[in-house]
């Protein structure tokens, strides 16, 4: 469930129709996913933040970075609830300070993000070591995300009272 496996199959046409033959059709995806038999024409990037798909004669238009957020949303919650994330030990670890908000709330659900991916320590009341991050996870401010994600959460908290664990990862795809 990732970009490279959804957009797998899927070929590049040009803006300009092509009369003289029939539009080659390929499998969107996989016997993995929902829309197994689903066939794409063609797709077109529009603004580098739509994807307009032509499904079986009927366009469907989707927001990538939305569709993005919910890919990592649906992974994040597995993480959460099924089958925890394979965390890459780091060799030096990041320290990082919070507040002392922020660092409660860290405490607080520092199991979740060990689920997460997130191999997290207290050093003292609110500095925290990092020791490891979610495999394959190339974003190199690891204390942005952290800060943002816990901001996000709080405010969720606060306003839509959801799930903890959806809560959680809804927070954390925002962040990516």
């Amino acid at each position: 469930q990732d970009w490279d496996s959804f957009l797998r199959g899927i070929k590049t046409t040009d803006v300009t129709p092509k009369t003289d033959s029939a539009p080659e059709k390929t499998v969107l995806f996989d016997n993995n996913n929902e829309l197994e038999n689903v066939e794409v024409d063609t797709y077109f990037i529009l603004y580098k933040k739509y994807l307009l798909v032509k499904l079986n004669e009927k366009p469907m238009l989707v927001n990538i970075p939305r569709a993005n957020e919910r890919i990592l949303y649906e992974l994040y919650l597995q993480a959460l609830r099924e089958k925890p994330m394979t965390i890459q030990q780091s060799l030096f670890p990041e320290t990082i300070v919070l507040s002392a908000a922020q660092a409660e709330l860290l405490s607080e659900i520092r199991e979740e993000m060990h689920n997460l991916g997130y191999d997290i320590e207290p050093m003292s009341n609110c500095q925290f070591a990092i020791n490891g991050t979610p495999y394959g996870d190339n974003n190199n401010d690891v204390k942005s995300v952290i800060e943002s994600m816990l901001d996000e959460y709080r405010f969720n908290m606060m306003t839509q009272r959801d799930e903890r664990d959806k809560n959680l990862a809804l927070s954390l795809a925002r962040q990516k």
